[in-house]
């Protein structure tokens, strides 16, 4: 029973304090202690400096009718000595459930009594508050301001929590959150904790000017690790929610986006290209910034910006959304290149595909990029611009069509991203049975989005496992290099790490590769299909050789260039119905696409990975 049906019996309860129905008191007690026990099951015993102690106050036998769950020992402020805490509070009314950052009513007042008076309480929080605010990032849905809606007679103590509240997280009886939104929210909260309590941010007898630390500080908050249930429970939703995607598609959208940020979704109208990053965005608690390509893009004028004659520097689209992840970095950020290859993206992205390749991991967590803009730019706008660098929250995902009235791509473009072909189409499914949500949109933490590295030399300590499914990969990578250097395609360090890194990304969330019949889709398969396949183009003996080779070796050869055992596996393939995963090949989606591709080259004469 997860934590917030827990909290939705406690709200209920909250109409029975007037009945004075002791075994309703007794039942809501018990959830109370139930709920506290998984929140201390969940959460680690300390988050950065926070030390997590557990423990309830049921509110019976006070006037207040306020029950709480402390979640966080009273941590000392540096700057002033009062007690702060998080503390879910729970509306006398039932309406709903507060996370609050709190301040301590009962500890150090001025006049040495043993509870402080209001003033004081509210003149501390709204120093605490406006320090909290220079220093922290805070996000859509923070409160500064709550209200338990107590009733008249309940005293002075729900007006002593209202005050001391710095910052809170409202939930709604009638929303109550899942139990990952709940942690994330307390690891969210612990952010702000930490500013009051292990940061002086702030000299005494200085003014509070906030400069920009030379090296960033770390993320207090320790998220919990990435799962299969949470893509699971992602998938069931986009599938509740009438979008035809197949499971395999989301995983492999998530892993590519976490591995590399920079993702091209290509096939047929009407797949969902476009509406994939929008619905993973919604459901997973991100932002989405929409950029249409035009066709007379020839530069990055458009979407980095420009300087005007005046010399004031007008951003871009990309050069917007990058400053909007930057000053919200507890958050991930899309940015949806929508009809990318309309204008040719060598021209117009060439700065952001440049510095794409000299990502440095920062201490905060992930790896950003070198500047975006080496423009002359003006004092004025020098300040909020001149360090504008790809966050590490932010990632760029392409939609792309292949017709009359757009662009091939080149090599440069095609080895910094991962190509997702969405192409197959079941008509059929429009009258399926549609499963439920399996819970609401999560909200999850940017560290979900982190890859462990982004070249294969700086993976830290791996165990037996992790180092055999490396060595497996290089090793295939080598052999399909045999085959590609016929026609000068060999793969380079930078794609073999990221197939590699691919792959180990894959293994955390494996159930999840799978159709929707439930046959199991190896992520190495997908891997070879993303970032090799799209290189290979055109009608040249080399390219017919290097065709003729990795027809062989995906169907288990050892590379042959007999076109006479190509024809085979081609007449073999349309023998199954031509589909999408040919059975019994070693590399079944990568045979299956190089069949069709031997297939155009034999008939046309010229061949693309592009449908």
């Amino acid at each position: 029973m997860p934590i917030h049906d827990h909290f939705a019996v406690v709200l209920e309860r909250q109409h029975d304090f007037s009945s004075e129905n002791t075994v309703l008191m007794k039942e809501r007690r018990e959830e109370l202690l139930v709920a506290a026990k998984k929140i201390e099951h969940l959460l680690p015993k300390q988050i950065g400096p926070a030390k997590i102690r557990v423990d309830v106050g049921d509110g019976i036998g006070r006037k207040s009718r306020i029950p709480w769950i402390r979640l966080v020992a009273p941590q000392r402020s540096i700057r002033s000595g009062e007690l702060w805490y998080l503390v879910f509070l729970f509306c006398a009314d039932g309406s709903g459930i507060y996370l609050s950052l709190m301040q301590e009513a009962k500890d150090g007042a001025a006049d040495g009594s043993k509870t402080r008076p209001l003033k004081e309480i509210e003149d501390r929080t709204v120093i605490a508050r406006n320090q909290i605010r220079q220093a922290w990032t805070s996000r859509d849905g923070d409160i500064e301001q709550i209200n338990l809606r107590a009733p008249v007679n309940a005293g002075d103590l729900p007006k002593k929590y209202e005050a001391g509240t710095a910052f809170a997280v409202f939930h709604r009886r009638d929303a109550l959150p899942t139990d990952d939104v709940l942690l994330n929210d307390v690891h969210h909260l612990i952010g702000a904790l930490h500013i009051l309590t292990h940061e002086d941010v702030f000299p005494q007898n200085e003014p509070q000017v906030l400069e920009p630390p030379t090296t960033p500080e770390p993320l207090p908050p320790t998220f919990p690790p990435l799962t299969a249930s949470d893509i699971e429970h992602l998938i069931q939703n986009l599938d509740a929610a009438g979008w035809i995607f197949e499971p395999w598609q989301v995983a492999a959208y998530f892993v590519a986006l976490q591995t590399k940020p920079f993702v091209i979704l290509g096939g047929v109208s009407g797949t969902g290209k476009s509406q994939l990053p929008k619905l993973v965005a919604t459901q997973t608690g991100g932002s989405l910034h929409h950029i249409a390509v035009r066709p007379d893009w020839t530069d990055s004028a458009e979407l980095l910006g420009y300087c005007d004659l005046e010399g004031k520097f007008r951003p871009g689209a990309l050069s917007r959304a990058a400053r909007t992840a930057m000053n919200n970095p507890r958050q991930q950020h899309v940015c949806l290149v929508d009809e990318m290859n309309l204008a040719r993206v060598e021209h117009y992205m060439a700065e952001v595909l440049s510095r794409m390749e000299d990502r440095q991991r920062v201490p905060t967590g992930g790896f950003r990029s070198g500047r975006l803009l080496s423009l002359d730019l003006h004092d004025a706008d020098r300040l909020e611009w001149e360090d504008l660098h790809l966050p590490p929250n932010l990632a760029l995902v392409g939609t792309v069509n292949m017709d009359e009235s757009t662009h091939g791509f080149s090599r440069k473009v095609l080895d910094r991203a991962f190509t997702i072909e969405l192409s197959k189409v079941n008509l059929d499914r429009w009258a399926a049975e549609r499963t439920e949500a399996r819970s609401s949109p999560a909200t999850w933490p940017v560290t979900h989005w982190q890859p462990r590295a982004s070249r294969l030399s700086e993976l830290g300590p791996l165990t037996t496992t992790e180092k055999d499914l490396i060595s497996g990969v290089v090793e295939t990578v080598k052999r399909m290099n045999e085959s590609l250097s016929e026609a000068q395609l060999h793969l380079g360090y930078r794609s073999m790490d990221e197939i590699a890194l691919f792959c180990l990304h894959a293994e955390v969330v494996r159930s999840c590769f799978r159709t929707n019949d439930g046959t199991m889709v190896d992520p190495l398969d997908l891997a070879l299909t993303m970032k090799m396949l799209p290189r290979i183009s055109g009608g040249s003996r080399g390219i017919r050789r290097t065709l003729a080779g990795l027809v062989d070796r995906s169907f288990g050869g050892k590379g042959s260039r007999d076109e006479k055992n190509v024809r085979e596996h081609r007449d073999r393939w349309e023998a199954e119905g031509r589909p999408e995963a040919m059975p019994g090949a070693r590399w079944p989606r990568t045979a299956a696409r190089l069949a069709l591709m031997w297939d155009r080259l034999t008939e046309e004469g010229f061949t693309s990975f592009w449908l």
